[in-house]
C-alpha cells in the first residue's frame, strides 16, 4: 500500500483561530467604542466653541465698560446699544445704566450677544460701577 502525502498547504490546520462569530462580535465592540469616542469628541469640540465665544463676548463687554471709565464721562440712566467687530464677528452690546444708592455712583450693565442672533440671547453680562468725575455737577 502506498501511503500518499498531503502537500503541506493542503494540510489541515492545527492552530486555532478566531471564527466569524467571534470576529463579528469583535467589530461590534470596536464600533461602539468608536461612537462613545466620536460622541465625546464632538461634544468637547462644542464646549471648546462655546467658551471661545463665551470668552470673546466678555472681551467685548470689558472693553466697553473700559471705554466708559476712561471718558469721564458722567452717564445719564437709561439705555444705549451699538454694534462691534471683535474676531472676524459682529457683536451688538446693550448698555443699561441705572442709579444706585450712593448718588455719585452708576450701576453699568452690559449685555453681549452676536449681532446677527435672531433671538437676541446674551452670551456674557458685565456688570461695573463709575463714580461721577471730579468738577462734574
Amino acid at each position: 500500500m502506498k501511503v500518499r502525502r498531503i502537500p503541506h498547504h493542503c494540510a489541515p490546520s492545527t492552530e486555532a483561530g478566531f471564527s466569524l462569530i467571534e470576529v463579528v462580535i469583535a467589530l461590534a465592540v470596536i464600533a461602539i467604542a468608536m461612537g462613545a469616542l466620536i460622541d465625546s469628541s464632538s461634544s468637547a469640540t462644542r464646549h471648546t466653541l462655546h467658551l471661545r465665544d463665551k470668552t470673546l463676548a466678555h472681551w467685548v463687554g470689558m472693553n466697553e465698560l473700559t471705554k466708559l471709565q476712561i471718558s469721564q464721562d458722567w452717564l445719564g440712566i437709561g439705555k444705549q446699544s451699538g454694534t462691534v467687530e471683535m474676531a472676524d464677528r459682529n457683536w451688538a452690546w446693550e448698555r443699561t445704566v441705572s442709579a444706585t444708592d450712593v448718588p455719585d455712583l452708576r450701576r453699568v450693565d452690559i449685555r453681549v450677544r452676536f449681532k446677527e442672533d435672531p433671538k437676541g440671547t446674551s452670551i456674557d453680562l458685565i456688570s461695573g460701577f463709575l463714580g461721577k468725575p471730579q468738577g462734574k455737577p
